[in-house]
């Protein structure tokens, strides 16, 4: 899901720990599934 929904790289998906992805799919799925900038981490107005 990391890859195929937020666009995010092997290498990176490499470095993180498992809060930072649960993490990061969780701003995915609250933002109603749009994954925009996946580095982008603040809120959308």
């Amino acid at each position: 899901m990391l890859i195929s929904n937020l666009g995010l790289d092997k290498t990176e998906i490499a470095r993180m720990n498992k809060e930072e992805a649960v993490g990061r799919l969780q701003r995915y799925w609250m933002e109603g599934g749009r994954s925009g900038d996946p580095g982008n981490t603040a809120p959308s107005e």
